[in-house]
């Protein structure tokens, strides 16, 4: 049984202006990120819909369509993911089961265990960091699971500004 999904594929960054872009990886990049989506809906959302509760989490990019395009098949990979999920939020709230999108920009890695553990106990690692860490993003994807969160839907959570 399946009650979340957090869907977060990913293409690869090939940094090229759109002149000069390979579209075949272009489109590589954009069926990576996309394709899991429309795997994993017809699989997860009937029993969702029929135990009335589940979350859908994308991890994606807010601008992705707006910003300037470096990586144009992984960008437009993005925004078609975040598009997917903006058109089926409705209906499926209409089941009880929420649809957002976490967007965090770049994520800073601990440098070491020791950091990484004092940053998931929120203790002086915590309190002192500078940019944001993937315990941030795994708290904010925590709380969209939770009942709290229940009624939250179409949700898109930045946690930076995407500048590219």
């Amino acid at each position: 049984r399946i009650d979340i999904a957090v869907v977060s594929p990913g293409g690869e960054w090939r940094m090229a202006p759109a002149h000069a872009l390979d579209p075949a990886a272009s489109a590589e990049d954009v069926r990576r990120e996309v394709a899991s989506l429309f795997h994993l809906l017809p699989l997860l959302l009937p029993p969702m819909y029929d135990r009335r509760w589940g979350r859908i989490i994308g991890m994606g990019m807010l601008d992705a369509a707006q910003s300037e395009a470096h990586a144009l098949g992984y960008q437009t990979g993005k925004a078609a993911r975040a598009a997917a999920l903006r058109l089926m939020r409705d209906q499926a709230f209409t089941h009880r089961v929420t649809v957002n999108l976490v967007a965090p920009g770049p994520v800073t890695k601990p440098a070491t265990l020791e950091e990484a553990v004092g940053l998931c106990a929120h203790g002086p690692e915590w309190r002192t960091r500078a940019d944001l860490t993937a315990q941030d993003v795994a708290e904010g994807v925590a709380f969209l699971c939770s009942d709290a969160a229940a009624h939250i839907t179409g949700a898109e959570f930045p946690y930076v500004p995407h500048r590219f």
